[in-house]
Formats: C-alpha cells, sequence, structure tokens
C-alpha cells in the first residue's frame, strides 16, 4: 500500500517556518514555572536570532565546499576531454566523478579496493619511521 511519510521533504534551498521547532526539548508546561511574557519573547527572538546566525553560517559554509566541488568536476571533465590524458589519470577522474555523483543512499567507495592499484613504479618510496 501507500505509505505516508511524517516529516515532508525539503528541497535544496527552499525555508521551512521554525515555529514550534524546539517543542520536544521543552518541558511539559506544568513542569514550567511560569514567565513574565516579556521575557519569554525576548527568549524566544535571542533563540531565532542564534538559530539564524546558526543557518547563514551553514549556508556559507555548504557554498564553500560546492565551490570545491565544482572545480573539481570541472578538472575532471575537462581531463577527460583531453587526448594527452595518461589512462591511470582517465580511470581516477572517472573514479572522481563516480563518487561526486553517487546518491546520498549509494554505498560509500570501497578505498581499500584502489590501495592495491595505486601502487606502481611511479609511486613515492614510503616515508621512514622515526
Amino acid at each position: 500500500g501507500m505509505r505516508t511519510s511524517v516529516t515532508p521533504r525539503i528541497g535544496v534551498g527552499e525555508r521551512t517556518p521554525l515555529r514550534g521547532a524546539n517543542k520536544a526539548f521543552r518541558s511539559p508546561p506544568f513542569l514550567q514555572t511560569p514567565e513574565p511574557a516579556g521575557l519569554q519573547a525576548g527568549q524566544l527572538r535571542a533563540e531565532v536570532e542564534a538559530l539564524q546566525h546558526t543557518v547563514a553560517e551553514l549556508e556559507k559554509e555548504r557554498d564553500f565546499y560546492y565551490g570545491k566541488l565544482r572545480s573539481v568536476e570541472l578538472l575532471c571533465q575537462t581531463t577527460e576531454e583531453s587526448p594527452q590524458a595518461p589512462e591511470s589519470v582517465l580511470v581516477m577522474c572517472k573514479e572522481i566523478l563516480g563518487i561526486m555523483y553517487s546518491e546520498a543512499t549509494d554505498e560509500a567507495p570501497d578505498l581499500d579496493e584502489f590501495a592495491d592499484t595505486a601502487g606502481g613504479q611511479d609511486s613515492p618510496e614510503p616515508l621512514p619511521h622515526e
């Protein structure tokens, strides 16, 4: 049958109202000591400001990392189009783009799988242990 989701799906960039967002963390009304309405409103305003600041910081960080990923994507795409690119570089670019385009539900890539093939004649000598 059809299963309806309790929590609405939120698309990237959509804003949702924060009203009631913290209800789960508050004591039930009968356990709270009554506060003057002005004090409570001030606390709520401060909470909203703190949340808005957090959202702004997270959006800034998201945009920063998105820019880095976009640069990596363009580098891989131009390398794939280059006739002089060595086969090993093309394989690596294909793997990088595969990681970037994988969905959140996809399995994380098995990095151990690359450990065996990463070595070779042009790999640097291991650092000596001190």
